[in-house]
């Protein structure tokens, strides 16, 4: 399997074993290379999963790559509110008006024509793309355009507003991407070459099997005292239910209240049931209302709207001191940056076997994976279980597995296989310790992995 990965440190702190990486950093860096993200997400904001890790992303990039030039193609939603902007990265935003329907965005022939305007104006200045979000129409194209190119690009799958691990989705991503590329375009590319794999042998393309929300959003670092302060008081000596994320339909927050409705009525009263959202559907929230109202639930349900996503350490800490359970039973889901972030903090989590999840979650491990989000009675019977005071050993033995497999999923190890990923695509000898590593075990390559099937 190689030797253990170096996680990328304080650039002071100097680990035995670990220098060949480092040296690394500093080749690339000498490179000065032109990066182009492109992605649905911008980068300077925290509303979702995507928009985290491309920021935390980028901004370790430029930390470590003081020389490169970054630039970040996206598109701008009129709910986008900035927050940050990293020294040294260039921002190009195509304005798409409202939303989140974006569904309705991304099919918009006039958004994806100024999106692919903006493209090539900076693809000829790029010596690497890395694509973020293929199956959204125009990210698709360019990543198609790159090919054609000839540009060295990273594609990272992502799917229902999270990073998706490709591990489980690889085909689908080839089928939507690849297929598409094979059937449109290598008609017209066949006149300089019949060989339709020609499409991504012009290139090197690699579809990254390691495509986590890194979070790094460890205990030592600073928390907002005054929201945990809050959450303590509000929970009380009560048993938290944890579901973070958008309101609507498909996060499916209603199935969370049916379950916690079960409990109370098997004398499990001392349960109640979190939401922090950002983004609301109002008929949903609507809907959510009127049935705490029908069903009695007042007193057992909390909501906190757009809780910033530093603070939301305060909650991660505030479940997990009252040994709470987050879940997740949403219809679709990518790899979820609370899912991940929870069980950095040790909180067991319960959620639909749904795209990547089931890539990190080993069920009945270190978590729990639901065949049908809408099944609110086995939802119910499972939160009695991991509740109960007398399966104490059991909620132990989930959280410490839940802890330990979230740390293979920092942002620091994960920024650290793009550096070698991008090293190597831009012609950089990787060293001998490094090349070894599991990181290329799942790495697709268009000769082994992207043939037509």
């Amino acid at each position: 399997m190689g030797e253990e990965l170096h996680v990328l440190t304080d650039p002071k702190e100097i680990k035995k074993g670990y220098s060949s990486l480092d040296e690394l950093v500093a080749e690339l860096n000498a490179l000065a290379p032109t990066l182009l993200f492109v992605s649905q997400g911008n980068p300077q904001t925290t509303r979702g999963g995507t928009e985290v890790y491309l920021g935390g992303v980028v901004s370790e990039l430029s930390r470590l790559l003081p020389r490169a030039r970054i630039m970040c193609l996206y598109q701008e939603f009129d709910l986008d509110e900035p927050v940050s902007v990293q020294k040294g990265v260039e921002y190009h935003p195509v304005h798409a008006g409202k939303a989140p329907k974006r569904i309705v965005s991304e099919i918009n022939p006039l958004n994806n024509i100024a999106f692919l305007t903006k493209f090539m104006k900076l693809v000829g200045q790029a010596n690497l793309v890395h694509n973020q979000s293929p199956f959204y129409v125009p990210v698709m194209a360019t990543a198609i355009i790159s090919s054609l190119l000839g540009k060295p690009q990273v594609v990272t799958p992502h799917s229902g507003g999270g990073m998706i691990d490709a591990l489980s989705y690889q085909g689908r991503m080839r089928y939507h991407m690849f297929r598409f590329a094979y059937s449109i375009i290598n008609p017209l590319y066949g006149v300089l070459s019949t060989n339709s794999t020609r499409i991504t042998n012009a290139s090197s393309v690699h579809i990254s099997s390691y495509c986590p929300q890194g979070f790094d959003i460890g205990l030592e670092e600073h928390i907002d005292e005054g929201l945990l302060h809050k959450l303590r008081s509000d929970i009380g000596a009560r048993v938290p239910i944890l579901q973070a994320g958008s309101l609507n339909l498909n996060k499916n927050q209603l199935t969370t209240l049916r379950a916690l409705n079960e409990l109370i009525k098997n004398g499990k009263k001392e349960a109640c049931a979190i939401f922090v959202y950002g983004w609301e559907d109002k008929k949903y929230m609507a809907e959510l209302q009127d049935y705490i109202g029908q069903q009695g639930l007042g007193d057992y349900v909390l909501f906190f709207h757009k809780v910033p996503h530093p603070s939301m350490k305060a909650v991660y800490a505030a479940i997990r001191e009252r040994n709470g359970i987050m879940v997740l039973p949403s219809g679709y889901e990518g790899l979820p940056l609370v899912m991940m972030e929870a069980m950095g903090f040790g909180i067991p989590v319960v959620t639909t076997d749904r795209d990547g999840r089931s890539d990190v979650i080993t069920n009945n491990v270190n978590g729990i994976l639901l065949e049908d989000p809408l099944d609110y009675i086995y939802l119910s019977k499972l939160l009695m279980h991991l509740t109960d005071t007398k399966n104490s050993s059991g909620y132990q033995e989930l959280s410490v597995n839940a802890y330990n497999r979230s740390r293979d999923f920092s942002l620091a190890r994960h920024v650290s296989k793009l550096i070698i990923l991008y090293s190597s695509l831009l012609g950089l000898r990787i060293p001998k310790s490094s090349s070894g590593l599991p990181f290329f075990n799942g790495v697709l390559t268009p000769d082994d992995h992207l043939m037509p099937r």
